[in-house]
């Protein structure tokens, strides 16, 4: 009888303990990721590089104008650097949440906008504008090759981005000064700055991080970050030139 007591204790007491999930059981879910934003401005402080003057044919120059001005830097109000893809370096994150795939307009014989950026294995949309035949082709040696003509006005092509990071370089071989960049990324945290040097890139990894900028004739640089959760970092960097 008293043996049975025991017994009788030890398994009351065994049936009390916390239970502890099996050795084999899921894994714990892992914590959320905490999120800030980047507002970042990026002023160009060098000296501008002349224009190149383009002459334009004499039937073309209803539409396209009589010079077509190709400037290497778009420089905007308060010398702000239009056309710098940014960045987080080594960043991860969902491709669902990245920004909208890009639109190209082909318009007044160039592309607008000249430099875009996009998720990895998404599709460019580009649109013709002009009373006049223009053809999209990837520079040689593209992962993702494509070489579409665009005949009608107002007509739209989807045309496939590079499955992984890469910087496409796109011409058109009716009008050989245009031309248009492409970059892809493999996680959402990248933005392109506006024509007064601005740029957001929301949902950005809280705490210290790399911020990359590239420009397409400029080459690349890079700042530090730090970027608050549930806030904003404000990065401010001068652009001095090639």
């Amino acid at each position: 009888m008293k043996t049975s007591a025991l017994a009788l204790a030890a398994l009351l007491a065994a049936c009390s303990q916390p239970s502890t999930p099996s050795q084999g059981g899921a894994p714990p879910a892992a914590a959320p990721q905490k999120r800030g934003t980047i507002e970042g401005t990026i002023r160009f402080t060098g000296k501008e590089p002349m224009p190149v003057q383009v002459a334009v044919a004499a039937d073309l120059t209803a539409i396209c104008g009589e010079v077509l001005e190709q400037r290497r830097v778009q420089v905007g109000p308060g010398n702000g650097l239009g056309e710098v893809v940014a960045w987080v370096a080594g960043a991860q994150g969902p491709l669902s949440a990245a920004p909208a795939p890009p639109v190209l307009d082909q318009r007044g014989c160039v592309y607008r906008p000249r430099v875009v950026a996009a998720a990895q294995g998404t599709e460019l949309t580009v649109t013709n504008s002009d009373p006049l035949l223009h053809n999209v082709r990837t520079a040689s040696g593209s992962p993702r090759p494509f070489n579409t003509a665009m005949p009608i006005t107002g007509m739209k092509a989807r045309l496939p981005l590079p499955t992984a990071p890469a910087v496409t370089r796109l011409t058109c071989d009716v009008h050989p000064w245009m031309v248009a960049f492409v970059r892809t990324f493999d996680h959402p945290f990248f933005a392109v700055s506006d024509e007064s040097g601005r740029f957001t890139i929301q949902g950005a990894p809280a705490g210290k991080a790399t911020l990359k900028l590239w420009h397409p004739f400029l080459g690349e640089r890079k700042v530090e970050v730090d970027v608050p959760e549930n806030g904003v970092a404000r990065p401010q960097v001068d652009w001095p030139g090639a």
